[in-house]
């Protein structure tokens, strides 16, 4: 019969999919930059013996944790004395394995400060624990893409949000430019962005038909 351990459930998650964008634009760039120096060494070849080859940027292994059953095992602790549910955490993770020694003092147990503030596992509670050292939880906070989302659709055309996409726009003074999505989180939410092109006029007449509170929202985004 199988059974379900908590402590390798959670680091069996594989890659986070920025890490495999990470990984292909660091080849893209080495590649570029190689084939760049290449072409000089071919008019110019008294560099060649000074000048050493293009190393391609190292990129670190990232992993997506399977955080999901972990906060819902919290969860079901709530009511239980926090001393208790600490003793059986550590108990559960060995703080041996630098993989679950991440999940254990990275993710499930409150950083220093962090019991009356509150913390966060994952993404639906936010846990604490009271006056009385009981480990309580109470909904996390939307996130502003999740809520601007949810909310803009009821207000907004859906064409409008497809030509928005994951890009942003960004007010320059009197200009506008698009912001595009360059790395995301485990959750596939984009979390950096780069400056693009200006908008266009067509697209500038689009955002200039937003209502206030829909234009306000992407601006503030970006």
């Amino acid at each position: 019969m199988a059974t379900k351990r908590l402590e390798r459930t959670v680091i069996e998650g594989g890659r986070y999919p920025g890490n495999v964008w990470e990984r292909r634009s660091s080849n893209t760039v080495q590649r570029r930059a190689s084939r760049q120096q290449a072409r000089r060494w071919c008019t110019n070849t008294a560099d060649f013996e000074d000048e050493c080859a293009v190393r391609r940027r190292k990129v670190y292994r990232g992993f997506s944790d399977k955080l999901g059953p972990a906060e819902r095992w919290l969860a079901a602790q709530v009511g239980r004395p926090w001393r208790k549910v600490h003793g059986e955490l550590v108990a559960t993770f060995d703080a041996r394995s630098l993989a679950q020694r991440h999940v254990l003092y990275d993710h499930l147990l409150p950083r220093s400060g962090d019991l009356e503030g509150g913390w966060v596992v994952h993404r639906r509670w936010r846990f604490f624990v009271d006056d009385h050292g009981f480990l309580r939880k109470r909904p996390t906070e939307r996130r502003w893409y999740t809520s601007f989302f949810r909310d803009t659709t009821r207000r907004v055309d859906r064409a409008v949000l497809a030509w928005l996409g994951e890009r942003r726009i960004s007010q320059q003074g009197r200009h506008y430019f698009w912001l595009d999505p360059v790395r995301w989180d485990h959750d596939g939410a984009p979390t950096h962005y780069r400056q693009g092109e200006r908008l266009g006029a067509a697209d500038r007449r689009i955002l200039a038909g937003l209502d206030e509170w829909a234009r306000e929202q992407v601006l503030r985004a970006g």
